[in-house]
Order: C-alpha cells, then sequence, then structure tokens
C-alpha cells in the first residue's frame, strides 16, 4: 500500500496515479505528485515539522521488481516530471499555491469584481440596444428599395461625362425604364445638351444600370449614344457575348430544323411521287388486265359467234339452202365490168347458166384483178373459187350467148 513516507531504497508510489518515484536522501514525500496537483487544483499539506515537500528536486525512477508496479522496465529511466519546477512555490510555512490562484483572503475581492464587471457590461449592452437598436431597425426596413427610377437619378452624372458639354446636361424626369431582372434594368431616354459650337442638341441614350445589394449603389453596364456604344462593362460585355452565342447557336438550330424540314419535305415529296407511280402503275396493271379480260372476252364471244355462224352455215349449206347475194345477166357481153357484188362470208360459190362457154374475172373495187380467170363451159353450174372470202368485187363477164350468175352464200 502507498504511503507518504519513502521505502528505504528511496521509492514511492502516488496514491492517487499509482506511478513510482524515487525521493532524494533527507526529502519527505509529497501528498500526491505534481502532475495529480495540477490536476486537482488544490494546495498540497508540508510536514509538521515546518519543512515543505521537496517535490522541485524529486527524480522519477521505475519501482524494484519487487514493487506493485512491476511492469515499468526497471532500466529506463522515468522523466523527472518535478524539475523544474515553474508551478508549485515553497513557503517557509503554508500551503503550497497553484499559478494564477490568488489566497484566500483575495478570493472574495476576486470574486466581487467579476461579478461588479459582469452586471456593468449587461447593463452596457442593454443601453446600447435601447439607444442604437431602434435607429438600426428604422434603416433596415425604411431604407429605399433599389429600383430604376432611382438608377437613372444616379447615373445622370455618368450619362452626362460622355457628352461635349457635360455641365450643359438636362435630363427629363424618369422614363423609359423597362426592368431586367430584380437588380437590372434597362433605361431608353434623351438629353438635352449643346455641341462645340454652343447650339443645342438632343441626344438619345439607351444605358443598362444595375444594383450592388452589398455596397447599396448602382453601377452602368452599357452606354449607348446616339446609337454609338462608348461603354461596357466587362460584366455586360461577357452576358452580350453569351447572348450573341446563345442566339448564334439557336440560329444555328433553326437552320438545321429548317434543313431538316426541307429534307423531310423532299423525302415524303418523293414518297408521295413514288407512291402516286406506284398508285398509277397498280392502276394501268389494272386496266390492262381488265382490257386483257374484255378483250378475252370479246375474242371468246367472236370466237363463239363464228363458230356458231360457221355451223350454222354449214348446216345451212348442206341442207342446200344458200343465200342469193347478187345476180347477174346479159347478152353476148364482151369483158364488160358489172356491179359490185359484197360476199360477207366465206367460201361462197357462183351458180351460172351459159348458152355458150364463158370467161369470168373478179376485180377489186379499185380496178385491180382478184384471183386468176374462171373459164365455164356451156351449160349450168356451180363453181366455188378457192380464194372467195368476205369482200367487195366486180365481176366481168364475157360470153357470145345469153348467160346468167348468181352469187350465193
Amino acid at each position: 500500500m502507498p504511503s507518504d513516507e519513502a521505502a528505504s531504497d528511496g521509492s514511492w508510489v502516488c496514491p492517487r496515479c499509482r506511478k513510482s518515484y524515487r525521493i532524494p536522501t533527507g526529502r519527505k514525500a509529497p501528498e500526491l505528485c505534481a502532475a495529480c496537483l495540477l490536476m486537482r487544483a488544490e494546495p498540497a499539506t508540508v510536514s509538521s515539522g515546518g519543512t515543505p515537500a521537496a517535490v522541485a528536486a524529486v527524480e522519477e525512477t521505475p519501482a524494484e521488481s519487487g514493487s506493485p508496479h512491476a511492469e515499468v522496465e526497471p532500466t529506463a529511466a522515468l522523466p523527472n516530471v518535478f524539475e523544474p519546477v515553474p508551478t508549485i512555490v515553497e513557503y517557509p510555512a503554508g500551503p503550497l499555491i497553484l499559478p494564477g490562484e490568488l489566497p484566500r483572503e483575495g478570493r472574495w475581492l476576486q470574486r466581487f469584481g467579476q461579478t461588479v464587471a459582469h452586471r456593468l457590461s449587461r447593463r452596457l449592452i442593454l443601453a446600447a440596444l435601447l439607444l442604437f437598436g431602434p435607429s438600426a431597425v428604422w434603416l433596415i426596413f425604411h431604407r429605399s428599395a433599389p429600383s430604376g427610377e432611382g438608377a437613372f437619378r444616379e447615373l445622370k452624372p455618368f450619362v452626362a461625362n460622355f457628352l461635349v458639354a457635360p455641365k450643359s446636361a438636362e435630363f427629363p424626369a424618369p422614363e423609359g425604364i423597362s426592368r431586367i431582372d430584380s437588380t437590372t434594368w434597362r433605361i431608353d431616354s434623351h438629353v438635352g445638351s449643346k455641341d462645340h459650337s454652343g447650339a443645342p442638341i438632343r441626344i438619345h441614350w439607351e444605358c443598362e444600370a444595375g444594383f450592388d445589394v452589398e455596397s447599396g449603389k448602382y453601377f452602368p453596364d452599357s452606354l449607348i449614344l446616339d446609337g454609338k456604344r462608348v461603354f461596357e462593362s466587362p460584366r455586360a460585355q461577357q452576358a452580350r457575348e453569351e447572348r450573341e452565342r446563345k442566339l448564334a447557336a439557336e440560329r444555328e438550330l433553326e437552320r438545321q430544323r429548317q434543313k431538316q424540314a426541307e429534307v423531310d419535305a423532299k423525302l415524303r415529296q418523293r414518297k408521295a411521287s413514288e407512291d402516286a407511280k406506284q398508285a398509277q402503275i397498280e392502276a394501268r396493271q389494272k386496266e390492262r388486265e381488265a382490257e386483257g379480260e374484255r378483250q378475252l372476252a370479246q375474242r371468246q364471244a367472236k370466237i363463239e359467234a363464228e363458230y356458231k355462224e360457221a355451223r350454222d352455215l354449214k348446216e345451212r349449206r348442206t341442207s342446200g339452202n344458200w343465200k342469193v347475194v347478187s345476180n347477174f345477166s346479159g347478152e353476148r357481153s364482151n369483158d364488160r365490168v358489172w356491179g359490185l357484188l359484197a360476199p360477207t362470208l366465206s367460201g361462197w360459190r357462183l351458180k351460172y347458166k351459159f348458152a355458150a362457154p364463158a370467161r369470168i374475172q373478179f376485180y377489186s373495187p379499185e380496178g385491180k384483178r382478184v384471183g386468176p380467170e374462171i373459164k365455164l363451159a356451156a351449160g349450168s353450174g356451180v363453181e366455188s373459187p378457192p380464194w372467195a372470202r368476205p369482200g367487195q368485187f366486180k365481176i366481168a363477164v364475157e360470153s357470145k350467148e345469153a348467160w346468167s350468175i348468181a352469187i350465193e352464200e
């Protein structure tokens, strides 16, 4: 167990932190080590013989191997936490006083001064609030808000500096003010002034002005006099260039859109043309198919009619029922050309009767010979020319006696 007395070998254990120390010969062990005294911040007691605790010369060493703190390496010297001793003062008799701590008889005076100072500072702060608070509140809530009219009034000297005669500038009442945003305005107005010869002139000016919330002042961004830009701040120039870039980008985008729209229109037009062509092709195809079907039907009907007509004709001719187309007769004709005959069916025939031999020649309506000459002996009979076909013909009969011919079909 630790005690206030040092062991025979000079070792001592602090009863609070349990660290081992070596006390020099002739010195008495203190109540606590210096670190614990500083942590507790209260004075240590001294011996009753009037000799103070000799902590300034105490040297910290590890305990012996048989001590309660054998875990400390015996060969490593512990740091001397008591040398030098800036925080403990030795007195012939009395308690140890830490730095910054007053004696007991002076503590009440310190506490009294602190109380008086604290109350006085609170009263001074309250008096300052009562004195200056209403003014500060009034300034905060009654300060004029930024406006376009204020910008117009504040920027009149700035505009006048760009005139030939700034002192002769006469501005109208605030006019032509439009808000861009909460702290920026555009002013479009005029100013009366004088030129180099002193003649009065009227100058049109346009200005963009802003308001700095921190400084509470208006500032110009740009100024145009009679269409000529005479001033432009870096902020306004950057904003203008940004607007121009955006405008150029929008124009390029619009141009691309128009170009794409033209391409789309051409594609739609081409597709419509192709669709129309395809529709025409399909319509013509349908017309050709319909015309083919109609012609096929006509040919079929014609074939059927011809077949029926040929069948009826064959039946009629087989039964001996021939139809007379035209009759010719004469007396001793000498190669005379008779009127037209117009058989409508193929295979027509000549039914003749001659008193003497005769020769027959057929001609076209234009007078050209058709087929070979037919020679017939006297008597009656039937002759079928091999070329007999429908059409119009003229006939010439040469015979020395009376004759008669009938064209039958």
